[in-house]
């Protein structure tokens, strides 16, 4: 190896470049960036931010790219490799796969920032926006031809949450006074596993051996 002359030595400098940004194995957009063997920049977060959909609060995610990220190039796939794990790293927040070869990222989000986990939490409120409520409500009318009547039934669903917390309630009627909770729980949403907890009457307690 030859080195520089003494006072001829450059320090470390990043290269700059456009690279191709992919989440959830599709192009969503491309980014400036500098970078070196080891960690990556963004050089317009917020932008990016905005480009990824199914992201539930924008400014987060923003402040977490503006951070330098680790490269993880050692995890980009190699076919000669194939028994190697690769193509994947768990983000706290986000995360990436940088790929110098093909100029391209793989970017990982935690899914309590995004919709992935639950589509239904898309008509929440973000953490940073007051709580929200959600319901959905289904009817249908059955006719009874040995009593000669019309039956309503009735199925409300209600979802109230703020962030990572929600309360969910499954409530049944009909027009025969039939009353009853089908199941209430509070849930959060974790940066691995949901908790929940809840009430679950006894005459629904079959429906957990399907559920997933």
């Amino acid at each position: 190896m030859i080195l520089p002359p003494p006072g001829f030595a450059q320090p470390d400098t990043d290269d700059r470049t456009i690279i191709d940004i992919f989440f959830n194995g599709r192009r969503v957009a491309d980014a400036a960036v500098r970078f070196n063997a080891e960690t990556l920049r963004f050089e317009d977060p917020q932008t990016l931010a905005a480009a990824l959909p199914g992201v539930r609060d924008l400014q987060p995610i923003a402040q977490a790219l503006a951070r330098r990220q680790a490269t993880h190039s050692d995890q980009v796939c190699d076919p000669a490799q194939e028994s190697r794990p690769c193509g994947y790293v768990y983000p706290s927040d986000v995360a990436l796969i940088f790929d110098p070869a093909r100029l391209k990222a793989d970017l990982f989000i935690n899914d309590r920032y995004t919709y992935q986990r639950d589509p239904r939490a898309r008509f929440l409120p973000p953490p940073t926006v007051a709580p929200g409520l959600i319901s959905g409500f289904q009817t249908r009318t059955l006719y009874d031809f040995d009593r000669r009547e019309a039956i309503g039934a009735h199925n409300l669903r209600l979802v109230a949450g703020r962030g990572r917390f929600a309360v969910r309630a499954n409530v049944f009627a009909n027009t025969r006074s039939d009353r009853r909770l089908r199941s209430a729980y509070l849930t959060e949403s974790g940066q691995r596993l949901d908790r929940s907890t809840g009430l679950l009457p006894q005459q629904f307690s079959g429906g957990l051996a399907r559920s997933r």
